[in-house]
């Protein structure tokens, strides 16, 4: 969707495990535009040093797939990033 400065939208990332073996330890990294800020998600998640958010998914076997919700908003206090897509 559209993202317009000062409201919130929702994002659903897929994750799935292609491979021919269970995954342990599965990571899923999340980077979002300088000027978006993640609100809230349905998962536990960490920021890294490079400011990235880390959700922990743990093992994942394989041909097995799930989602991650999160609602995220553009900052409002940033009048140069109007027009910006």
């Amino acid at each position: 969707d559209r993202r317009r400065r000062c409201f919130t939208n929702n994002t659903t990332i897929f994750y799935c495990n292609e491979g021919g073996l269970d995954a342990s330890d599965v990571k899923v990294y999340l980077q979002l535009p300088e000027h978006i800020v993640l609100v809230q998600a349905n998962a536990t998640y960490t920021v890294d040093e490079n400011n990235n958010y880390v959700f922990s998914i743990g093992n994942l076997a394989q041909s097995r797939c799930g989602t991650i919700q999160i609602k995220d908003s553009v900052v409002c206090d940033n009048p140069d990033i109007r027009g910006l897509t």
